[in-house]
């Protein structure tokens, strides 16, 4: 595993999970062709070593029993992370099911948002109680259909 501390930590900074599982590996090929392509593969692994060196990995794993990676890069803008991804060598031979992004919130951010969230829905739960309650429509109804 790759790790760094100092940049998982810097204020201000946009996460993002990555995850790339190489399935580009055909078993009925030869030896010779599945080389090849694991040393496409190993293009990209040395791709994340890279971006680690440059601050801009803050942790990487390998997928356990894959050709595959899960890295959080750490990023000044959406644009950084565009030109990271499109700037890994790998990534023309990956096809674009292999590779999931997912943009990560910060921890309290994302349980002041939850809990607001469950604020809510109890508000809305008291109001179509009491509606029913008093023999109303429920309020809400024409919204789920």
């Amino acid at each position: 595993m790759l790790y760094n501390r100092e940049l998982l930590q810097e204020p201000h900074k946009l996460h993002y999970l990555i995850i790339e599982r190489w399935s580009g590996i055909d078993a009925r090929a030869d030896y010779f062709t599945q080389a090849k392509a694991l040393r496409r593969q190993m293009d990209a692994v040395e791709y994340i070593e890279e971006g680690f060196r440059q601050n801009k990995v803050g942790m990487a794993h390998h997928l356990a029993g894959n050709a595959g990676t899960v890295v959080l890069v750490v990023l000044d803008s959406h644009e950084e992370l565009g030109a990271f991804i499109k700037s890994n060598p790998a990534n023309a031979r990956m096809r674009p099911d292999d590779r999931t992004v997912m943009p990560m919130g910060g921890w309290d951010h994302g349980r002041e948002a939850f809990v607001q969230l469950i604020r809510n829905v109890e508000q809305l739960a008291a109001e179509e109680e009491l509606a029913e309650r008093e023999g109303k429509v429920r309020p809400f109804a024409d919204q789920r259909a």
